[in-house]
Protein backbone atom coordinates (compact mmCIF):
# COMPACT_ATOMS: atom_id res chain seq x y z
CA UNK A 1 0.00 0.00 0.00
CA UNK A 2 1.32 3.59 -0.50
CA UNK A 3 2.82 4.98 2.96
CA UNK A 4 0.32 7.97 4.51
CA UNK A 5 0.39 10.19 7.35
CA UNK A 6 -3.10 11.45 7.89
CA UNK A 7 -4.70 13.43 10.97
CA UNK A 8 -7.10 11.55 13.41
CA UNK A 9 -9.64 13.40 15.93
CA UNK A 10 -9.27 10.97 18.48
CA UNK A 11 -9.78 11.15 22.23
CA UNK A 12 -6.47 10.20 24.61
CA UNK A 13 -5.59 6.84 23.25
CA UNK A 14 -5.24 3.86 25.61
CA UNK A 15 -4.35 0.10 25.14
CA UNK A 16 -6.23 -2.74 23.18
CA UNK A 17 -5.58 -6.03 23.37
CA UNK A 18 -4.22 -6.71 20.00
CA UNK A 19 -2.17 -4.03 19.19
CA UNK A 20 1.08 -2.39 20.94
CA UNK A 21 0.35 0.28 23.00
CA UNK A 22 3.30 2.96 24.06
CA UNK A 23 3.23 5.69 26.56
CA UNK A 24 6.02 8.31 27.34
CA UNK A 25 5.30 9.23 30.13
CA UNK A 26 5.71 13.51 31.30
CA UNK A 27 7.35 13.70 34.49
CA UNK A 28 6.87 16.52 36.91
CA UNK A 29 9.56 18.73 39.13
CA UNK A 30 12.92 19.71 38.41
CA UNK A 31 14.37 16.35 38.54
CA UNK A 32 15.84 14.46 35.29
CA UNK A 33 13.84 11.29 34.69
CA UNK A 34 12.07 9.34 31.96
CA UNK A 35 9.62 6.33 32.05
CA UNK A 36 7.75 4.47 29.23
CA UNK A 37 4.32 2.40 29.85
CA UNK A 38 3.89 -0.60 26.92
CA UNK A 39 0.94 -3.12 26.50
CA UNK A 40 2.09 -5.68 24.27
CA UNK A 41 -0.21 -7.28 21.84
CA UNK A 42 -1.13 -10.00 24.25
CA UNK A 43 -1.44 -8.05 27.02
CA UNK A 44 1.53 -7.81 29.38
CA UNK A 45 2.01 -4.91 30.45
CA UNK A 46 5.67 -3.44 30.72
CA UNK A 47 7.50 -0.05 32.32
CA UNK A 48 10.45 0.61 30.62
CA UNK A 49 12.40 3.14 33.01
CA UNK A 50 10.87 4.12 36.33
CA UNK A 51 12.42 7.74 36.65
CA UNK A 52 13.82 9.44 39.78
CA UNK A 53 12.23 8.96 43.32
CA UNK A 54 10.49 12.07 42.75
CA UNK A 55 8.43 10.80 40.10
CA UNK A 56 6.92 7.74 41.53
CA UNK A 57 3.33 9.28 41.39
CA UNK A 58 3.57 10.31 37.97
CA UNK A 59 3.83 6.77 36.97
CA UNK A 60 1.15 5.42 39.54
CA UNK A 61 -1.13 8.15 38.00
CA UNK A 62 -0.54 7.26 34.07
CA UNK A 63 -0.90 3.41 35.28
CA UNK A 64 -3.95 4.28 36.84
CA UNK A 65 -4.81 6.40 33.51
CA UNK A 66 -4.36 3.93 30.95
CA UNK A 67 -4.00 0.46 32.69
CA UNK A 68 -6.93 1.12 35.20
CA UNK A 69 -5.32 -1.14 37.75
CA UNK A 70 -2.23 -0.96 39.34
CA UNK A 71 -0.67 -4.19 38.11
CA UNK A 72 2.47 -4.25 36.09
CA UNK A 73 4.17 -7.66 34.41
CA UNK A 74 7.63 -6.12 33.51
CA UNK A 75 9.62 -3.70 34.48
CA UNK A 76 12.55 -2.98 32.49
CA UNK A 77 15.45 -0.73 33.81
CA UNK A 78 18.02 0.76 31.10
CA UNK A 79 21.26 1.01 33.24
CA UNK A 80 21.78 2.08 36.86
CA UNK A 81 20.91 5.38 36.79
CA UNK A 82 18.84 7.61 39.25
CA UNK A 83 17.00 9.07 37.00
CA UNK A 84 15.93 6.16 35.01
CA UNK A 85 16.07 3.80 37.91
CA UNK A 86 15.33 5.16 41.47
CA UNK A 87 11.87 5.56 41.48
CA UNK A 88 11.40 1.62 41.75
CA UNK A 89 11.47 1.48 45.50
CA UNK A 90 8.52 3.67 45.99
CA UNK A 91 7.06 2.37 42.64
CA UNK A 92 6.85 -1.24 44.51
CA UNK A 93 5.36 0.66 47.39
CA UNK A 94 1.89 0.96 45.10
CA UNK A 95 2.04 -1.56 41.93
CA UNK A 96 2.52 -5.02 41.88
CA UNK A 97 5.56 -5.99 39.74
CA UNK A 98 5.66 -9.34 38.46
CA UNK A 99 9.59 -9.18 37.31
CA UNK A 100 12.31 -6.42 37.51
CA UNK A 101 14.50 -6.64 34.09
CA UNK A 102 18.33 -4.91 34.35
CA UNK A 103 21.40 -5.30 32.65
CA UNK A 104 22.86 -7.00 35.87
CA UNK A 105 24.77 -5.91 38.72
CA UNK A 106 28.14 -5.84 37.07
CA UNK A 107 30.71 -3.82 35.82
CA UNK A 108 29.38 -1.72 38.16
CA UNK A 109 31.87 1.72 38.50
CA UNK A 110 31.82 5.19 39.32
CA UNK A 111 29.76 5.66 36.40
CA UNK A 112 27.00 4.51 38.14
CA UNK A 113 25.23 5.59 41.22
CA UNK A 114 25.97 3.41 44.64
CA UNK A 115 22.84 4.48 46.32
CA UNK A 116 20.79 3.64 42.92
CA UNK A 117 22.45 0.26 42.73
CA UNK A 118 22.19 -0.38 46.44
CA UNK A 119 18.35 0.19 46.01
CA UNK A 120 18.22 -2.06 43.59
CA UNK A 121 19.80 -4.88 45.45
CA UNK A 122 17.71 -4.01 48.24
CA UNK A 123 14.16 -4.50 46.49
CA UNK A 124 15.94 -8.04 45.80
CA UNK A 125 12.75 -9.66 48.48
CA UNK A 126 10.20 -7.41 46.97
CA UNK A 127 10.34 -8.52 43.15
CA UNK A 128 11.69 -11.39 41.50
CA UNK A 129 14.59 -9.87 38.86
CA UNK A 130 16.16 -10.69 36.07
CA UNK A 131 19.64 -10.03 35.75
CA UNK A 132 20.25 -9.95 32.25
CA UNK A 133 24.43 -10.57 32.66
CA UNK A 134 26.19 -11.91 35.50
CA UNK A 135 29.08 -12.07 37.80
CA UNK A 136 30.66 -15.26 39.18
CA UNK A 137 30.33 -14.04 42.96
CA UNK A 138 27.07 -13.22 42.18
CA UNK A 139 27.18 -10.11 45.25
CA UNK A 140 24.60 -7.10 44.47
CA UNK A 141 26.07 -4.31 46.96
CA UNK A 142 26.83 -1.31 45.61
CA UNK A 143 30.32 -2.39 46.85
CA UNK A 144 30.44 -5.68 45.46
CA UNK A 145 29.61 -5.33 41.69
CA UNK A 146 32.77 -3.81 39.86
CA UNK A 147 33.65 -7.47 38.86
CA UNK A 148 32.99 -7.57 35.06
CA UNK A 149 30.21 -10.06 33.73
CA UNK A 150 30.74 -13.84 33.51
CA UNK A 151 28.20 -14.57 30.78
CA UNK A 152 25.13 -12.33 29.58
CA UNK A 153 22.23 -15.12 29.48
CA UNK A 154 19.94 -13.19 29.70
CA UNK A 155 20.29 -11.32 26.48
CA UNK A 156 17.33 -12.93 23.96
CA UNK A 157 14.72 -12.81 26.40
CA UNK A 158 11.64 -12.09 24.91
CA UNK A 159 7.91 -10.67 26.44
CA UNK A 160 4.60 -10.69 25.13
CA UNK A 161 5.34 -13.91 22.51
CA UNK A 162 8.30 -12.07 21.62
CA UNK A 163 6.52 -8.55 20.98
CA UNK A 164 9.43 -6.95 23.20
CA UNK A 165 13.04 -8.47 22.65
CA UNK A 166 16.28 -7.95 24.51
CA UNK A 167 18.97 -7.47 21.90
CA UNK A 168 22.39 -5.93 23.75
CA UNK A 169 22.96 -4.78 27.35
CA UNK A 170 25.93 -4.20 29.25
CA UNK A 171 27.25 -3.64 25.61
CA UNK A 172 26.67 -7.29 24.91
CA UNK A 173 24.97 -8.43 21.62
CA UNK A 174 22.33 -11.11 21.80
CA UNK A 175 25.31 -13.49 19.63
CA UNK A 176 27.27 -12.25 23.01
CA UNK A 177 29.73 -9.90 21.16
CA UNK A 178 31.06 -7.93 23.97
CA UNK A 179 32.53 -3.93 22.80
CA UNK A 180 35.26 -5.10 25.76
CA UNK A 181 36.44 -7.64 24.02
CA UNK A 182 36.22 -6.40 20.54
CA UNK A 183 37.53 -2.93 20.79
CA UNK A 184 38.28 -1.94 24.24
CA UNK A 185 37.33 -0.93 28.38
CA UNK A 186 34.46 1.40 28.44
CA UNK A 187 35.35 4.94 29.38
CA UNK A 188 34.20 5.54 32.64
CA UNK A 189 34.25 9.11 33.18
CA UNK A 190 31.10 10.80 34.25
CA UNK A 191 28.27 9.34 32.95
CA UNK A 192 29.71 7.41 29.68
CA UNK A 193 30.22 3.92 31.25
CA UNK A 194 27.15 3.24 32.70
CA UNK A 195 24.80 5.11 29.72
CA UNK A 196 26.89 3.05 27.39
CA UNK A 197 26.21 0.00 28.96
CA UNK A 198 22.45 0.44 28.34
CA UNK A 199 19.57 -2.28 27.68
CA UNK A 200 18.29 -2.09 23.64
CA UNK A 201 15.15 -3.72 23.02
CA UNK A 202 12.79 -4.34 19.94
CA UNK A 203 9.40 -3.86 20.00
CA UNK A 204 7.66 -5.92 17.36
CA UNK A 205 3.35 -6.43 15.70
CA UNK A 206 3.04 -7.08 12.45
CA UNK A 207 4.88 -4.84 9.93
CA UNK A 208 5.57 -2.33 13.21
CA UNK A 209 9.23 -2.46 14.53
CA UNK A 210 10.27 0.05 17.46
CA UNK A 211 13.88 0.73 19.31
CA UNK A 212 13.83 1.77 23.13
CA UNK A 213 17.65 1.97 24.21
CA UNK A 214 18.00 4.40 27.32
CA UNK A 215 20.79 6.56 27.61
CA UNK A 216 22.89 4.29 24.87
CA UNK A 217 26.32 6.30 23.57
CA UNK A 218 26.90 6.86 20.31
CA UNK A 219 30.33 8.96 20.71
CA UNK A 220 29.29 12.81 21.03
CA UNK A 221 30.78 14.68 23.55
CA UNK A 222 33.31 12.04 24.27
CA UNK A 223 31.54 9.07 24.73
CA UNK A 224 31.92 5.41 23.51
CA UNK A 225 30.79 4.72 20.33
CA UNK A 226 28.54 1.56 21.28
CA UNK A 227 25.87 2.59 19.15
CA UNK A 228 28.16 1.79 15.63
CA UNK A 229 29.55 -1.48 17.31
CA UNK A 230 25.78 -2.61 17.94
CA UNK A 231 25.08 -1.90 14.45
CA UNK A 232 28.33 -3.78 12.73
CA UNK A 233 27.45 -6.63 14.90
CA UNK A 234 23.61 -7.39 15.21
CA UNK A 235 22.85 -6.45 11.48
CA UNK A 236 19.13 -7.25 10.33
CA UNK A 237 18.82 -8.37 13.84
CA UNK A 238 18.70 -4.11 14.57
CA UNK A 239 15.90 -3.43 12.13
CA UNK A 240 14.83 -0.38 10.13
CA UNK A 241 12.22 0.78 12.66
CA UNK A 242 9.00 2.85 12.35
CA UNK A 243 9.30 4.61 15.95
CA UNK A 244 12.93 5.02 17.64
CA UNK A 245 13.28 6.15 20.95
CA UNK A 246 15.80 9.01 20.74
CA UNK A 247 18.27 7.88 23.30
CA UNK A 248 19.55 10.09 26.17
CA UNK A 249 16.64 12.51 26.27
CA UNK A 250 17.68 14.37 22.57
CA UNK A 251 21.39 15.21 24.00
CA UNK A 252 23.89 14.43 21.53
CA UNK A 253 26.05 11.89 23.52
CA UNK A 254 24.05 9.68 21.41
CA UNK A 255 22.19 9.40 17.77
CA UNK A 256 25.25 9.12 16.20
CA UNK A 257 25.65 8.88 12.19
CA UNK A 258 25.95 5.43 11.92
CA UNK A 259 22.94 4.67 14.29
CA UNK A 260 20.70 6.76 12.38
CA UNK A 261 21.51 4.88 8.85
CA UNK A 262 20.66 2.46 10.45
CA UNK A 263 17.21 2.71 12.40
CA UNK A 264 16.28 5.43 9.82
CA UNK A 265 17.38 4.82 6.64
CA UNK A 266 16.91 7.67 3.91
CA UNK A 267 13.97 5.23 1.77
CA UNK A 268 11.50 8.14 1.92
CA UNK A 269 8.90 6.18 4.17
CA UNK A 270 7.58 8.31 7.26
CA UNK A 271 8.78 7.23 10.31
CA UNK A 272 8.02 8.85 14.24
CA UNK A 273 10.90 9.85 16.71
CA UNK A 274 10.25 9.96 20.25
CA UNK A 275 12.11 10.80 23.41
CA UNK A 276 10.91 11.35 27.21
CA UNK A 277 12.38 14.84 28.55
CA UNK A 278 11.92 16.81 32.12
CA UNK A 279 12.40 20.34 33.42
CA UNK A 280 16.10 20.02 34.52
CA UNK A 281 17.07 18.18 31.25
CA UNK A 282 18.18 21.78 30.24
CA UNK A 283 19.40 22.21 26.72
CA UNK A 284 17.31 18.73 25.50
CA UNK A 285 16.60 18.56 23.12
CA UNK A 286 19.83 19.46 21.63
CA UNK A 287 19.53 21.46 18.08
CA UNK A 288 22.22 19.38 16.28
CA UNK A 289 19.77 16.14 17.16
CA UNK A 290 17.01 17.72 15.97
CA UNK A 291 19.00 18.61 13.13
CA UNK A 292 20.10 14.96 12.43
CA UNK A 293 17.06 12.86 13.29
CA UNK A 294 14.03 14.97 11.45
CA UNK A 295 15.23 14.95 8.22
CA UNK A 296 15.36 11.15 8.11
CA UNK A 297 11.85 11.10 8.92
CA UNK A 298 9.68 11.60 5.92
CA UNK A 299 7.13 13.10 6.69
CA UNK A 300 6.92 12.12 10.24
CA UNK A 301 7.72 13.68 13.15
CA UNK A 302 9.93 14.13 16.16
CA UNK A 303 7.40 13.65 19.52
CA UNK A 304 8.94 15.03 23.25
CA UNK A 305 7.04 15.36 26.42
CA UNK A 306 8.61 18.05 26.79
CA UNK A 307 11.36 20.86 25.21
CA UNK A 308 13.20 21.91 28.68
CA UNK A 309 14.69 25.30 28.52
CA UNK A 310 17.53 25.91 26.00
CA UNK A 311 16.34 22.96 23.93
CA UNK A 312 15.29 22.92 20.27
CA UNK A 313 11.20 23.52 19.86
CA UNK A 314 11.16 23.88 16.35
CA UNK A 315 10.43 21.04 14.10
CA UNK A 316 9.63 19.12 17.19
CA UNK A 317 6.17 17.98 18.41
CA UNK A 318 5.60 19.25 21.95
CA UNK A 319 3.77 17.33 24.13
CA UNK A 320 4.22 20.60 27.10
CA UNK A 321 5.05 18.15 30.03
CA UNK A 322 1.85 15.49 28.94
CA UNK A 323 2.83 12.51 27.35
CA UNK A 324 3.10 11.16 23.84
CA UNK A 325 1.08 8.04 23.23
CA UNK A 326 1.28 5.48 20.36
CA UNK A 327 -0.41 2.37 19.13
CA UNK A 328 -0.70 0.23 16.54
CA UNK A 329 -3.51 -0.30 14.31
CA UNK A 330 -4.84 -3.59 12.21
CA UNK A 331 -2.01 -5.73 13.75
CA UNK A 332 0.65 -3.66 13.41
CA UNK A 333 0.25 -2.37 9.25
CA UNK A 334 -0.21 1.29 10.79
CA UNK A 335 0.21 2.90 13.98
CA UNK A 336 -1.28 5.99 15.68
CA UNK A 337 0.72 8.50 17.26
CA UNK A 338 -0.58 11.51 19.56
CA UNK A 339 0.59 14.27 21.68
CA UNK A 340 -1.86 14.79 24.94
CA UNK A 341 -0.90 17.55 27.65
CA UNK A 342 -0.66 17.60 30.86
CA UNK A 343 -4.32 18.38 31.73
CA UNK A 344 -5.05 15.44 29.72
CA UNK A 345 -5.86 17.73 26.44
CA UNK A 346 -5.39 15.91 23.00
CA UNK A 347 -3.14 18.06 21.23
CA UNK A 348 -2.30 15.97 17.88
CA UNK A 349 -2.71 12.56 16.54
CA UNK A 350 -1.73 11.07 13.11
CA UNK A 351 -2.12 8.01 11.52
CA UNK A 352 1.27 6.64 9.78
CA UNK A 353 1.99 3.49 7.42
CA UNK A 354 4.16 0.58 9.38
CA UNK A 355 7.31 0.61 6.78
CA UNK A 356 7.47 -2.72 6.10
CA UNK A 357 3.68 -2.48 4.79
CA UNK A 358 3.96 0.49 2.53
CA UNK A 359 5.80 1.42 -0.58
CA UNK A 360 6.96 5.23 -0.59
Amino acid sequence: MPCSVVSRDLGALEPVVGELFLMHVGLGGFAIGEATLAQLPDGTRVIMDVGNNSHSDDIVDAIDDVFGDRAVDVVLLTHHHADHEDGLTKLLDDVAVGLVVHRGFTDVSDAANDATVQALCDARPRAAQLELCTTLAGGCGADEVSEPAAGCAGIGRDFGDGALTVIAANAVTIDNFRYERLIGPLNDVDNNGENARSVVVVLAHGAFRAVYAGDLTGGGSDTDPVEAFLVEQLGARLPAVDVMHVSHHGRDTSSSAAWLNALLPADGRPRTAVTGISTAHVGSPHTSVVDAVVPRLGDGDLWVTRVAAGGEGSDVINAGGGSVRIRTVDGGARYLVQAVDDGGDVLRTVEVSSGAACIP
